[in-house]
């Protein structure tokens, strides 16, 4: 049907109706649509913009879409329509495009030109912007080289209204493109401009008509479009301010791809067009004589320079004079012979349409631009047309498919190279090359693609020109980007139209670098080909002389150097403006072109000496208007190059008289002599060029020595002033360089020392000048400003803030491995430094310092201040490191909703985890406080944190909510053991249990053995120290228990050198804390200090310090971190029927308040809802510190789930292969791993290496500094944390007795039934109450630092493991035996060990029998008397479990072993320092990892272990208390379960032979039992078809689907809240979602969430809307989740998500229809999203507009 459209009737006029003339009367009706008028700088600026300008657009948009479409033929096919009512001839292109032309163009082109009327001349200077001219001057430039002084042209104002769109004349574009694509025997554009010649055997009336007839069409065809063209860059240049932004989104859609095809290239070809036309209608006219040419033939590309440089509004600011008023007589004679109008005179104010004026009316200048600035961007606009005049030229015609092929392939690699400039492209960003390209170019590529790949064979072009010009680049979690190849950049235009001013500075920014010596590359790349008709035009563009003269103006005022005070040069305005490097690179890209342009003389074929003017260049305003022959491109350099500047501009100030004036080549030598880059200085102009454009100038200088001999010599001239140049500048710059950094470098460290308080000064003052400028340096650190962590290519530096809003300084740093804190050096002057006293060596060499105020923790210990005021300045600068507790599932496997667990799940997997992660950075308390007041203050800060209680470190600004206590350690802690042998096993009786000391005389200390350690250890305070335990919280001395009670201490001395108290109540264990905390460890110490309780002289009396407060915050915001998780995720009636342990109080609470509520008595909070009566204060302190004691064991919980999430993290990160071992290492501080990367071994920790902070590096070390606080906490209550966490028999003399306990006689709380601080130890995890031991032991010496050896310490930790490794085993092996009694398990004992005997695996053997025995001591009677054969039915069943827990304690032990060394080494550093110990490899069975385990940690064989009747009766004593059910006792203890945190590897975890090969395993481990709610998958499919498919299936009721990624459910994403709901129960508040119909990922903690890429993308790593290709699971994607969800990082992912982006959730709905709007946006491709910002639909478009969108796109 296109066909059949280019018809018209074969009888009647224009008036006949048919498709084409209706088609040319709409777009006629189009024309100067939504006209814009200017707001001159008198008027305010627009309230309130009109919309109307989206209608319009659209419009001309649909329109521009039809073109093509409608032109989409050849002239040999036929009419699809053969029986025609009325008969149509069917037009050839040619015969359109000349109907178009002439019946719609011209005619509406001369009812506009009617329209315009001229207005009188101004009466004075200043130039009104209403005044219309009826002609435009020539400059005494153009009328020097043959022009008139004047052209007729469109009378037109600066208020006049214009628009946009030009339907019309786009579409006869449109023709003419068409056109030009075939050749001239095939109907090509020679015969379309043969329509327009004038007949020669016509009149000379008719003749005359013609002429004038195509002068009319052809100025209409350039006047029309350059006036958009030159509002554009009006916009562009900023002078439409006034008419609001919306004239910005204009020029937009009409200079920027994918509309600017059919607006303003159709705009540019126009003008071409015209220009073409006139310039071989005239040739032709010359051939036959006719010498009467109008004014517009005769001088056509002289009349559109001086057109345009008119519009733009730069004649007056290039210094032009206008021509009429140089020759006033020939102004009148050419006015009199009609070669343009005359100029109205202006009228007299007096009287009426009477001029008073006797001399005619002179043409005037008029300019838009208020200023220079807006002026040179106006140039620089005019000559950014002019070079794409010249460049953008229509192709030569292909004579074939084939050749049209390889032609359009040559553009679209122009289009690639020139995207891919400003920076690395994704492939849907590059897919938008295809919308510039014409509909017949991309047909071609298509037949080509199909060649290279039939499956997608619209995209193989686009694949395979990218892959020949650039590089592949794959990121990890976001899509591959394409990057351009170094070799492709010499096709780099920076000129091109199709990209954008940002993305030519990108480019300019991003080009490489031209290696020195090497060849000088030019500015810009050759041209492609052009038609051969347009070829001319590159010729008569860089010859004509008003043009050369503009270039010259331009080089003159950016590098012409006088000797001499500057002259009164015309249009003096453009010396005094800022220089713009844009308008210099475009003078010196004009130049290239025409290197090019004239060059190619010497290449092309021979030309007839008769037609030579037909290549152009010779012209009417050209240089070689007088040229009888043929120029060369020698002529052109010696016009153009070489010309003498007073020749150029045609005025007396460029005469070169004293040789100050140069020309244009002595000019381009100045930029090309330039060395220094712009990086290098920016002080002057010239000193910061782009290297390529001096290169590009010194590729012109060296084409000109080439081609002219005189170029030579100046060229050779300016070499040798050049290298001599260089020669003696290349020292002075290096030695100002130097100066210059020197001077930057000291600068800023004055700087930066000033605003740390010059800290070394101070270690050196006297203790009086001390204390006096301490006081005043407190206040001013105040006010300091954070340090913060920058990095750079050298390293690391730390940036000193010195402004609120972050001007930084930058120093370098001193430490750039340790924690990046600023410290104070200890030196001899400093307090804490101790020479006579060894004992006094701290680990710390420099203390660390407040990140906010730059001050450390020490106090002055002037004699003469008082203790008073020391303990208040240490209460001010209690140190603190930022950390950030949060509630974890990550290492139960995340377990989806509680609700769908089995009952036995239920109980051991239904409570929260805590993780604690600290960033290393220090910062005083009061710092703190009152940064986080400030930090409040923002709101912004809500938006992306959403809590009041957190804040970001001021330094690295990870989220924190908590303070860990800085605690300062003596150096010994770093001690090694010393290396000992096997521990030799104990001599036991049958009889008694010998009792052997552990503590042997000798010098060197001798480990004991597990049985030693139990029959002398004063840890088992109630057999081997005299200590009666009260059941719940308290140790008392036994000999005292008939006296008033005491405190005492919670200290073991292994020499019985200190006497026995205890701490009772809450204020004894406070100021113990206190005496912690507030320890000035930069004091002199006294000889034999007593570990942290150090209390200064005269402090006895002092109120106690409050320096507990942040240990106890600490503890607080775990406690209460776990609290709020458990109640989300189970809700409140759940969790009330078990709190889990460590939460006794919570317990007491609810069941004795639900008893009172049941009788009637008022509800009251925890501890008087123990007792009717009143409670006594001392009873009242012993509870709280029951309560206290509970919250830090809880806390004690929180350290090891951290330390086994930090470790079990990196096991995985290790155990994949893709990662580099050596930045794991780094990352988490490890120092090797072993046994299959499962074994940690932490570098062994230095007291020489970083000033002592080497141990603290990587996230485990970091984990040292909450490990020493727990340490310091649990040091006065280390007993009774030991008998809570590893409880041990209480003795027959040692039972409880009420008298020992009562307080007092009235209060019933002491008899009233209590819950179990800690659970009994079979029924808790044992791993936490193992780590509960070691710190309360390492605590304790750490407390008495002198007092124990390392080796006493190391011994003790190992027999602690020992005892909960043996806990461990002993819990798994009970589990499911559970159900029978005693007497059916100890007959099946009996059984299974008489069928041991003939075993022949020695190993599995002894492994077997040890854990037969470990049973046989909980179950096994007194003697054999009582063993008698009885009956059981259950006992292959009872026999089956006991096997099962014999294999699965071994995988058990196994992790165990795995967690606890990782544990201890962070409590105690250097335990594992003997290499020669580490087990290097082992067997695959999990025996053998466990047999080298125990080696690593020097433990006994379990053989060895249980030998002792001591550890019998410890292990049936832990039996007895987790099964009897005590009369005493609230709540009966849960059940024995071994299935608890950490989860053993495999566990519950798929394995990979049950997913299949096309799945991937979830980032959690779904439940064992099959889950209550159907609506789960327990796998991820890899193909997206796949998973909405099955999604679709499992929710077919539901429009919006999300996938938990963790655990698999299916959930409604409908804004319904349950995304939220699930990510409470499943991850503890942390969630991560796959929304299925957005194809996006959800993240959220809390309330918060954010949006992240999708995890299935193409096969470019995209995930694309609308574009049908298969979307797979990104492995890189999946395991950037992977690795966000087990290192706990989704809280500070979704922050920074909300920071940077505006797209957020709202809270408590997972997606709105509103944010699904966004994502979608988000998700568009390029081309997509670019109609939606030139639409202005991009903040506020509606799901029903999206979908017509991108059925439209």
């Amino acid at each position: 049907m296109a066909r059949h459209f280019a018809s018209v009737p074969c009888k009647g006029g224009d008036d006949v109706p048919s498709a084409l003339n209706s088609w040319i009367k709409t777009l006629s009706l189009a024309q100067n649509m939504d006209g814009q008028c200017w707001k001159d700088y008198s008027q305010a600026h627009v309230e309130r913009e009109n919309s109307n300008w989206v209608g319009a657009f659209n419009t001309s948009i649909s329109l521009g879409s039809l073109y093509e479409r409608l032109l989409k033929w050849e002239d040999s096919d036929p009419s699809p329509i053969d029986n025609c009512v009325t008969p149509v001839k069917l037009l050839s292109c040619a015969d359109l495009c000349y109907y178009t032309l002439t019946k719609g163009v011209d005619k509406w082109q001369r009812g506009g030109m009617l329209s315009c009327l001229p207005t009188p001349a101004p009466s004075s200077m200043k130039v009104d912007h209403a005044l219309k001219p009826a002609s435009l001057p020539f400059s005494t430039v153009a009328s020097a080289h043959g022009a008139p002084l004047a052209m007729t042209a469109l009378p037109l104002s600066q208020l006049e209204p214009f628009s946009f769109h030009l339907p019309l004349h786009r579409f006869a574009a449109a023709c003419a493109r068409e056109v030009s694509r075939r050749t001239d025997h095939n109907g090509g554009l020679r015969k379309l401009i043969d329509k327009f010649r004038v007949n020669s055997n016509a009149s000379d009336e008719a003749r005359e008509k013609q002429r004038r007839k195509n002068d009319l069409l052809f100025r209409g065809m350039m006047e029309f479009p350059i006036i958009v063209l030159s509002r554009a860059a009006q916009i562009r240049a900023g002078i439409w301010k006034r008419n609001g932004p919306g004239m910005s989104d204009m020029v937009l859609n009409y200079s920027e791809p994918p509309f600017c095809r059919n607006l303003q290239d159709a705009d540019i070809f126009l003008v071409q067009l015209a220009l073409v036309c006139m310039a071989t209608l005239t040739e032709g006219e010359d051939e036959t004589g006719n010498v009467c040419l109008s004014s517009l033939n005769s001088a056509g590309t002289a009349r559109l320079v001086n057109l345009l440089i008119h519009r733009f509004g730069v004649f007056d600011f290039l210094g032009f004079k206008m021509a009429p008023q140089s020759n006033l007589d020939r102004y009148i004679g050419e006015i009199r012979s009609g070669m343009y109008p005359a100029e109205i005179k202006p009228m007299d104010k007096n009287s009426e349409n009477v001029s008073v004026y006797s001399s005619p009316a002179m043409p005037w200048t008029y300019t838009p631009a208020r200023d220079s600035a807006h002026e040179m961007f106006l140039l620089g606009e005019l000559l950014h047309l002019l070079i794409t005049l010249i460049t953008e030229l229509p192709p030569p015609p292909c004579d074939d498919e084939s050749q049209h092929a390889v032609e359009a392939r040559r553009r679209l690699m122009r289009e690639v190279i020139h995207r891919l400039v400003s920076g690395p492209k994704t492939h849907s960003e590059m897919t938008e090359v295809s919308h510039i390209l014409s509909n017949r170019d991309t047909d071609a590529l298509c037949e080509l693609g199909k060649k290279i790949n039939p499956d997608d064979a619209s995209g193989a072009a686009l694949e395979e020109a990218l892959n020949e010009v650039g590089t592949r680049k794959c990121k990890s979690g976001a899509p591959d980007e394409w990057e351009l190849k170094e070799s492709a950049w010499s096709e780099y235009d920076p000129s091109f139209q199709h990209i954008s001013t940002r993305a030519h500075q990108h480019a300019s920014e991003n080009r490489p670098k031209q290696k020195a010596g090497g060849t000088c590359l030019p500015y810009a790349p050759k041209p492609l080909p052009s038609h051969k008709l347009f070829s001319r035009l590159r010729r008569d563009l860089t010859a004509d002389a008003t043009l050369v003269a503009c270039i010259y103006r331009v080089l003159h005022v950016h590098c012409h150097r006088p000797s001499v005070v500057l002259k009164s040069y015309p249009g003096r305005r453009m010396y005094e403006a800022d220089a713009s490097e844009t308008v210099l690179a475009r003078a010196v890209h004009f130049l290239t072109l025409g290197v090019y342009a004239w060059d190619e003389d010497v290449s092309t074929d021979r030309i007839d000496s008769a037609h030579w003017k037909s290549q152009g260049g010779c012209g009417v305003g050209s240089v070689f208007v007088n040229f009888d022959r043929r120029p060369t491109a020698c002529d052109w350099v010696d016009k153009v190059l070489l010309r003498n500047p007073y020749e150029i501009m045609q005025q007396e100030e460029y005469r070169d008289d004293v040789g100050s004036e140069q020309n244009i080549l002595w000019l381009l030598r100045q930029i090309a002599m330039e060395t220094q880059t712009r990086e290098q200085d920016m002080s002057g102009f010239l000193g910061g060029l782009d290297q390529s454009l001096v290169r590009g100038a010194m590729f012109i200088c060296d084409f000109a020595a080439k081609v002219n001999p005189e170029a030579a010599i100046v060229a050779k001239h300016c070499k040798v002033n050049s290298a001599k140049g260089n020669a003696d500048d290349l020292a002075k710059r290096k030695n100002a360089a130097k100066e210059k950094a020197l001077a930057a470098m000291k600068a800023q460290m004055a700087k930066f020392a000033a605003n740390l308080g010059g800290d070394d000064e101070d270690d050196q003052m006297s203790d009086a000048e001390g204390n006096k400028a301490s006081s005043t340096r407190d206040d001013s650190r105040m006010l300091a400003t954070p340090v913060r962590q920058r990095t750079d290519s050298t390293g690391l530096v730390e940036a000193m803030d010195l402004s609120p809003h972050g001007d930084f300084l930058l120093t370098p740093s001193f430490h750039p491995s340790t924690p990046f804190t600023p410290r104070t050096p200890q030196t001899p002057f400093s307090p804490g430094f101790d020479e006579a006293n060894e004992s006094t060596a701290r680990l710390f060499v420099e203390i660390p310092r407040c990140i906010i105020c730059g001050a450390d923790d020490k106090i002055d210990c002037n004699n003469n201040a008082g203790s008073s005021t020391m303990f208040q300045q240490k209460e001010k600068r209690t140190l603190a490191f930022c950390g950030f507790a949060q509630a974890s599932r990550v290492i139960q496997g995340g377990s989806g909703d509680p609700s769908d667990l089995r009952d036995e799940e239920k109980k051991t997997w239904r409570h929260v985890g805590v993780h604690t992660a600290l960033c290393g950075h220090a910062i005083h308390k009061s710092c703190c406080e009152t940064y986080m007041k400030t930090s409040q203050r923002d709101r912004l800060a809500d938006r992306s944190e959403g809590g009041k209680r957190q804040f970001r470190c001021p330094l690295c600004q990870r989220l924190s909510n908590c303070l860990v206590p800085f605690v300062d350690v003596a150096a010994d802690w770093l001690d090694s053991p010393s290396s000992s042998s096997k521990v030799e096993r104990p001599s036991i009786t049958a009889n008694d249990g010998m009792v052997i000391d552990g503590l042997s005389c000798d010098d060197c200390y001798k480990p004991s053995s597990l049985h030693d350690f139990l029959s002398s250890s004063k840890w088992w305070a109630t057999k081997n120290d005299g200590y009666l335990w009260d059941g719940q919280c308290n140790l008392i001395p036994a000999t005292d228990s008939q006296e008033k009670k005491v405190s005492s201490s919670a200290s073991v001395d292994r020499h019985d050198t200190s006497s026995k108290k205890n701490f009772q109540g809450k204020k004894e264990l406070i100021k113990a804390w206190n005496s912690v905390l507030r320890t000035p460890r930069r004091l002199q110490r006294r000889p034999r200090p007593s570990g942290f309780v150090l209390t200064p002289p005269g402090s006895t009396e002092l109120k106690d310090s409050n320096n507990s407060d942040i240990l106890r915050k600490l503890m607080d915001q775990i406690v209460d971190v776990g609290q709020r998780a458990d109640l989300k995720r189970l809700g409140e009636e759940e969790l009330t029927k078990d709190y889990g342990e460590f939460r006794h109080y919570l317990t007491e609470r609810t069941i004795y308040n639900k008893r009172h509520r049941a009788a009637g008595k008022d509800i009251l909070d925890w501890p008087l809802c123990l007792t009717s009566t009143s409670m006594s204060d001392s009873r009242r302190q012993e509870l709280s510190k029951e309560k206290m004691v509970s919250k830090l064991l809880y806390s004690i919980q929180a350290f090891t789930y951290s330390c086994c999430a930090e470790s079990s993290d990196c096991r995985r990160l290790l155990q994949s292969k893709s990662v580099d071992t050596t930045s794991i290492f780094s990352k988490f501080g490890v120092g090797k791993a072993l046994i299959g990367n499962d074994l940690l071994l932490l570098p062994r920790a230095e007291t020489s290496a970083e000033g002592g902070f080497q141990p603290f590096d990587g996230r485990l070390g970091k984990a040292r500094y909450l490990g020493l606080a727990l340490m310091a906490a649990a040091s006065p209550v280390a007993k009774e944390i030991i008998q809570l966490c590893i409880p041990f028999p209480l003795c027959s003399d040692s039972s409880t007795s009420d008298s020992v306990f009562d307080f007092d006689a009235d209060d019933d709380s002491k008899t009233a039934k209590r819950a179990p601080i800690a659970y009994p130890l079979l029924c808790s995890n044992i791993l936490t109450h193992t780590t509960g031991a070691l710190i309360a032991l390492t605590g304790n010496a750490r407390a008495e630092e002198g007092n124990f050896s390392t080796d006493e310490v190391v011994d003790d930790c190992r027999k602690f493991i020992s005892l909960g490794l043996v806990a461990r085993i002993v819990q798994v092996l009970l589990t499911d035996l559970m159900s029978w009694n005693g007497e059916q398990i100890d007959i099946v004992l009996r059984s299974m060990h008489q069928d041991m005997i003939d075993d022949t695996k020695q190993a599995e053997c002894s492994w077997r029998q040890s854990c037969l025995d470990l049973l046989r001591f909980i179950f096994g009677r007194e003697s054999e008397e009582e063993f008698l054969e009885t009956e059981n039915s259950d006992a292959n069943l009872i026999e089956s479990q006991i096997s099962k827990g014999i294999d699965a304690a071994k995988q058990t032990a196994v992790s165990f072993l795995l967690d606890v060394a990782v544990i201890v080494q962070i409590l105690v550093p250097n335990i594992f320092s003997d290499a020669a110990m580490h087990p290097d490899s082992c067997g695959p069975s999990d025996l053998e990892k466990m047999e080298r385990l125990m080696e690593l940690i020097c433990l006994e064989s379990i053989d060895d272990m249980i030998q002792s009747n001591l550890v019998q009766q410890v292990i049936k004593s832990w039996y007895i208390e987790a099964t009897e059910k005590s009369s005493s006792q609230l709540q009966p203890p849960p059940d024995i379960n071994y299935d608890t945190w950490p989860v053993v590897r495999d566990q519950r975890s798929n394995s990979n032979d049950e997913i299949p090969p096309h799945c991937s395993p979830l980032l959690g481990y779904p439940s064992n039992s099959s889950p209550i709610d159907p609506c789960r998958i327990t796998c991820l499919p890899k193909s997206y078809t796949d998973l909405y498919a099955q999604l679709s299936t499992l929710r077919p009721d539901n429009d919006q689907i999300a996938l938990c990624l963790i655990c698999g459910s299916v959930l409604d994403a409908g804004g319904k809240g349950e995304c939220t709901k699930h990510a409470s129960k499943c991850g503890g508040g942390s969630g991560m979602f796959f929304l299925v119909q957005e194809c996006v990922g959800l993240i959220m903690h809390g309330t918060k969430a954010a949006y992240v890429p999708s995890i299935f993308v193409d096969s470019h790593g995209e995930t694309p809307q609308y574009r049908g290709r298969p979307l797979n699971l990104d492995p890189q994607r999946w395991s950037l989740l992977q690795d966000m969800w087990c290192s706990h990082s989704v809280r500070e992912k979704v922050i920074s998500e909300r920071s940077t982006t505006r797209q957020v959730a709202v809270k408590e709905k997972c997606i709105s229809s509103k944010k699904r709007a966004e994502v979608q946006y988000d998700h568009l491709d390029g081309y997509q999203k670019n109609l939606c910002v030139k639409y202005s639909f991009c903040k506020s478009f509606t799901e029903d507009f999206l979908g017509r969108f991108s059925l439209k796109s």
